[in-house]
């Protein structure tokens, strides 16, 4: 199989899913696609020693002059060149794409005849029904399998007691995504001496919808929070495995996603994970999960639900895990241990493999 992979220059979470598949997968040819120029992101040529660069968006041009010589092709959310799919099927190449649902568009009215992938991948669980019955009626395979965790990058740690709770506000996402502002209020209602450390990916609300500037989350602290609870740590992370070095467990109160890579590397490094109790989170143990409640709808590039939890309610979980006992705190450890070893790359990766080969054979 001669495997073509379309990757990112970035450090973003987008940039580090597909270069983990790079790294992995030994794809045939990488195109690399730089867009710092729109969104003012560090580009790192150095990851892809083999890749063709792209400054900007691919021609029609360069999608044919990359798509010679492959069987398929594999992307993830976006192909960056809405005549890829079109160019690939003229060509004879099938393409693969590993979608985030609250980009897509091929379910909205209007968008039945947008260009199309041969596959479809769900990174996770969230509407997997629907995009399947889209997928159905347009003839296109679609599968469910998650992004694989790079264990032999992550360290496993163990730890003997929860009293840092990581939070992983990363990089500014719409409508606060990862929750970091109920987070910073559930602060002010612990009840025990757990610390939280906010952890920034660069500076913060650069031309996203409904984003704060880290300043501006600063204040927030002083008005809603407890400065004396919270930790901020703003910094780009090259080696994004340091950041799960920062706490004992993650808490990740987001507001809608499927997708979520800081879930699964914080999971590989020992770390429970505190989440609401919604889809696609009730993979994880109940006893993880915060009671969360319908709070409306936005439009990300399509209209998606969108849950919030009570702060007092996640302070509580936080507290609840901050008092558990040695005992408690190895057994939880363990269960993030062996739901990361089910989503490793050494695990995962003869699925893709199966599935790349059997759609070469439709």
């Amino acid at each position: 199989m001669r495997l073509g992979l379309i990757a990112r220059s970035d450090d973003t979470g987008l940039g580090n899913q597909l270069r983990e598949f790079y790294l992995h997968m030994n794809p045939t040819k990488t195109m690399v696609i730089d867009i710092g120029m729109y969104n003012g992101n560090v580009s790192y040529p150095e990851r892809y020693p083999d890749g063709i660069f792209i400054h900007g968006m691919p021609t029609d041009d360069d999608i044919r002059s990359f798509l010679e010589g492959l069987d398929v092709v594999f992307t993830a959310e976006s192909p960056y060149n809405p005549n890829l799919y079109d160019i690939a099927r003229q060509m004879g190449v099938k393409t693969v794409n590993q979608y985030n649902y609250e980009f897509c568009t091929w379910c909205e009215p209007g968008h039945e005849h947008e260009p199309i992938p041969d596959m479809l991948i769900a990174p996770s669980t969230w509407n997997y029904r629907k995009m399947d019955e889209m997928c159905e009626r347009r003839g296109v395979k679609h599968v469910q399998l998650g992004c694989p965790v790079n264990r032999d990058r992550i360290p496993y740690i163990q730890r003997e007691a929860f009293r840092t709770f990581l939070h992983q506000a990363g990089k500014s996402a719409a409508y606060d995504r990862n929750g970091t502002e109920i987070v910073i209020e559930a602060s002010k209602y612990l009840e025990t001496d757990a610390k939280i450390v906010i952890k920034f990916q660069g500076e913060q609300g650069l031309g996203h919808q409904a984003t704060r500037s880290v300043q501006e989350y600063k204040e927030l602290v002083k008005q809603k929070g407890n400065p004396d609870k919270i930790e901020f740590i703003c910094e780009d992370t090259e080696r994004y495995e340091d950041v799960y070095k920062l706490g004992d467990v993650l808490v990740l109160p987001r507001r809608y996603g499927g997708n979520c890579l800081p879930m699964n590397e914080a999971l590989a490094s020992g770390m429970p994970v505190i989440m609401p109790d919604i889809s696609p989170n009730q993979t994880l143990p109940k006893m993880w999960l915060v009671p969360a409640k319908h709070e409306g709808q936005i439009k990300t590039r399509i209209m998606i639900d969108t849950y919030s939890v009570d702060p007092r309610d996640l302070a509580k979980k936080i507290d609840e895990m901050y008092l558990m006992d040695e005992t408690d705190v190895i057994l939880n450890t363990n269960i993030a241990d062996h739901w990361a070893r089910l989503h490793s790359w050494t695990f995962m990766k003869p699925l893709y493999e199966k599935e790349l080969c059997n759609l070469l054979s439709r």
